[in-house]
């Protein structure tokens, strides 16, 4: 758990905050869980098309309650 800052922060910034994905992390499985309305919304993200291919775009802005899920990868 981080503490929300006062700025906005997106995905990318917030997993560079917690000290980056781990060697077994599934980078391109990352998914963001959000509540909106009472209702779950879970927002898949492939972390590498931001990170290695510049679509900084693609990157999400947090809410307050995200909760980030970085699965383990299989291999």
């Amino acid at each position: 758990s981080y503490p929300y800052l006062q700025k906005k922060v997106t995905l990318v910034e917030a997993i560079s905050m917690a000290g980056g994905f781990t060697q077994i992390a599934a980078r391109n499985r990352t998914r963001i869980i959000r509540v909106e309305n009472g209702i779950e919304k879970i927002i898949e993200v492939k972390v590498d098309a931001i990170t290695n291919s510049g679509k900084k775009g693609q990157d999400v802005t947090l809410h307050p309650e995200d909760v980030i899920v970085v699965p383990e990868s299989f291999f």
